[in-house]
């Protein structure tokens, strides 16, 4: 896959493509980062977090690591509907870096590396991840993870359509697990009857509850504070969310088991 070509596809944002273009990384160079990326990643990861531009550097290695893994999807017969998908989260963090940092490039870079490793797939409005969890060490079950990329509507039939997917892909024998704020039964204080969140929690049997993350005031108001009465109230989720934090509220995260 050519380099243009694939941000292209992504849509990643013109501004980061310029940016990208004048990074000069000689061939050698990559294919040394490259090898040393699956042979000790962490080394990886600390060679770049010692260059000055290391946002834009993790954003040009991740965007050609997953130009080569085009041929792989090719040689498994995973359709190119698929692969721009999946791929399309670089382009979605590479957003969220230019939020939080005000640069291009990426932050999350360890989260990445699961969809160059051909580990994570987007099929449809989710995404599945075979991975080695807890779960599977205390029940000897084969695990699928399931993720909610941010940047569209949780609609419910979308996301019933992308579990069909997920078992076409994966197979049906596995466990099927959520991690995520989305799942907290606490959401249902602040939220309507016939919210898409609350639609998403039935698809799931909660096994169990971290009140100690943050991760929902995290994904609801972007910026964690630690006094409630500083977040922002742009939104009628914020605005729930705000008033229930400050009243005492507490919203945490939440594992569960596809039904």
């Amino acid at each position: 896959m050519e380099f243009e070509k694939f941000l292209k596809g992504i849509e990643m944002m013109p501004e980061a493509i310029e940016k990208l273009k004048k990074l000069s990384i000689p061939e050698e160079e990559y294919g040394e980062m490259k090898r040393l990326f699956y042979r000790e990643k962490e080394q990886f990861y600390k060679a770049i977090l010692k260059e000055r531009d290391y946002r834009l550097r993790f954003l040009y290695y991740f965007c050609r690591f997953a130009c080569d893994a085009h041929k792989d999807y090719v040689e498994k017969g995973i359709e190119d509907s698929v692969y721009w998908d999946t791929f399309s989260d670089l382009t979605i963090w590479c957003g969220n870096c230019y939020r939080d940092y005000g640069e291009y490039g990426l932050e999350e870079y360890d989260w990445l590396a699961h969809h160059v490793e051909l580990q994570l797939f987007r099929l449809g409005r989710l995404q599945f991840e075979k991975t080695l969890s807890e779960w599977e060490i205390l029940h000897e079950k084969t695990v699928i993870s399931v993720h909610v990329p941010q940047g569209e509507k949780l609609e419910i039939e979308a996301c019933r359509e992308s579990v069909k997917r997920g078992y076409e892909f994966w197979g049906k024998e596995y466990t099927y697990l959520c991690d995520s704020w989305l799942l907290d039964p606490k959401l249902r204080k602040i939220l309507k009857e016939d919210s898409n969140i609350l639609e998403f929690q039935k698809m799931f049997d909660v096994v169990s509850i971290d009140k100690e993350s943050r991760q929902a005031e995290e994904r609801i108001f972007i910026k964690l504070e630690e006094n409630p009465r500083d977040y922002p109230e742009d939104t009628s989720l914020q605005r729930e969310a705000k008033r229930y934090l400050i009243n005492g509220g507490i919203l945490g995260c939440a594992l569960g088991v596809l039904k």
